[in-house]
């Protein structure tokens, strides 16, 4: 009981040392939230567009578009998976080396593409 007593009273006078919660905190973090930056979309060559059947560098652009900070391959070649509703996409950025291997898994979701598998250099909203 002692002991109890004891641990108690700790907790007590931790918490009594703590500075009061502002119920105004909520609202103070949503307006200090910095807004994502929007991608830059690049011109697509006509030998990069999409065929209808596999997603082209704009559609990659897009899906990739979710992650913070945005990011907007350069180059970029998807495939087919075995089941044909997912498409690896090996892509480059701008800043990348020959020897960079980028790689993200899209489906389509509507008239675009969504990330099924999130590449490790990509932090999602």
């Amino acid at each position: 009981m002692m002991r109890v007593s004891f641990a108690l009273a700790g907790v007590l006078a931790i918490s009594a040392c703590a500075e009061p919660v502002d119920p105004d905190r909520e609202t103070d973090y949503a307006s200090s939230q910095v807004p994502a930056e929007e991608p830059e979309i690049l011109e697509v060559p006509p030998a990069a567009q999409s065929d209808g059947n596999v997603p082209s560098l704009a559609e990659l652009q897009l899906a990739l578009a979710t992650c913070t900070p945005a990011v907007t391959p350069v180059e970029a070649q998807c495939e087919a998976t075995e089941e044909g509703t997912e498409f690896v996409c090996q892509y480059a950025l701008e800043d990348d080396t020959p020897e960079t291997e980028r790689e993200a898994v899209i489906a389509a979701d509507g008239d675009g593409y969504i990330l099924v598998d999130i590449p490790e250099d990509c932090a999602t909203q």
